[in-house]
């Protein structure tokens, strides 16, 4: 039979397609009102539901993460993991005033959050809604109730710092006070010194035995007295050695804790979105269209196939 024909010809050789292809064009155009019908009915079906299927705004803001210690506050993965928490998404829920009954995975899907892999550091999120207020609104809990748990983050983070400051600035200063009570140390024994060498210089004529075993003493003394200001000298360099080394600290964490640990905070404020993401009317339309022109001639084929077999 005819049709059959133009079936098994699709097995013949390529210079046949040409002639299959314009008998299946005369088919279509044949049946053009079925065709056109099919057409238009799933291309009116699919614009009327895009129509009436409920809007879903998005509003989209990006985050600028906290560091602690130069490192970031936390990561992308584990603040993920906080958001697909249950007790986290109940809590978005109560703040967003939704059923209690409202499951988990409904919540989940009201946001995502995203790195900005242009800029290092940035989290992107999303927040959608069935109006414009309401997907701000979602955007806003979200991010309020992430820097929420990031300030916590920070405060122990610029506490521990802050106490890190306050051992380095108490050590720092007991040395200053070991290092002005050695000198003190060493002013008073050069005065001792001083008259030490005095006496030995009175005696330096000694005529008796005693008047040397005195001028002997004296000796003693001042040498014993220079090797104690020669110790006090030494200890009192090494303690300046360490009160650089304790500056340098001081100024590490000083450092750290106002340049290398931040808070989480909104890089970019959110707008209120002015058109949805979906239902994308024009695009279902457009597809619609392309899928019952398909649906369309397919039928159209079909029913002259049948009709021959029963003719």
């Amino acid at each position: 039979m005819h049709l059959q024909q133009q079936i098994n010809s699709l097995n013949m050789p390529k210079e046949y397609e040409e002639i299959d292809f314009k008998n299946y064009i005369k088919i279509a155009i044949a049946r053009k009102k079925s065709v056109i019908s099919i057409f238009i009915l799933i291309t009116a079906l699919t614009a009327i539901i895009s129509l009436i299927w409920p809007k879903t705004f998005e509003a989209e803001s990006l985050v600028k993460l906290g560091l602690v210690n130069n490192s970031k506050i936390e990561t992308v993965e584990k603040i993920k993991d906080f958001f697909a928490n249950t007790t986290t998404l109940e809590n978005l829920a109560d703040k967003l005033g939704m059923p209690k009954d409202t499951k988990p995975e409904t919540i989940a899907k009201k946001f995502t959050l995203e790195i900005d892999k242009t800029e290092e550091g940035f989290l992107q999120i999303k927040g959608q809604g069935n109006t414009p207020e309401k997907a701000l609104e979602t955007l806003n809990t979200v991010i309020d109730t992430l820097i929420e748990r990031h300030t916590k983050l920070f405060l122990e983070a610029q506490k521990l710092l802050e106490i890190q400051i306050a051992s380095i600035k108490k050590t720092q200063q007991q040395v200053e006070n070991d290092i002005a009570q050695a000198k003190e140390e060493i002013s008073r024994m050069e005065e001792d010194a001083t008259k030490y060498e005095k006496e030995v210089s009175s005696r330096s004529g000694a005529k008796t035995e005693a008047q040397g075993l005195i001028a002997e003493s004296y000796i003693k003394l001042l040498a014993d007295t220079k090797n104690q200001i020669d110790d006090k000298k030494y200890k009192i360099s090494s303690l300046e050695k360490q009160l650089i080394t304790y500056n340098n600290d001081l100024q590490q964490k000083e450092y750290e804790k106002t340049y290398e640990t931040t808070n989480t905070t909104t890089e970019i404020e959110a707008a209120l979105p002015k058109t949805p993401v979906s239902p994308k009317v024009a695009q279902n339309i457009i597809l619609a269209a392309i899928l019952g022109l398909f649906i369309g001639i397919l039928y159209a084929l079909t029913a002259e196939y049948f009709s021959k077999l029963r003719s």
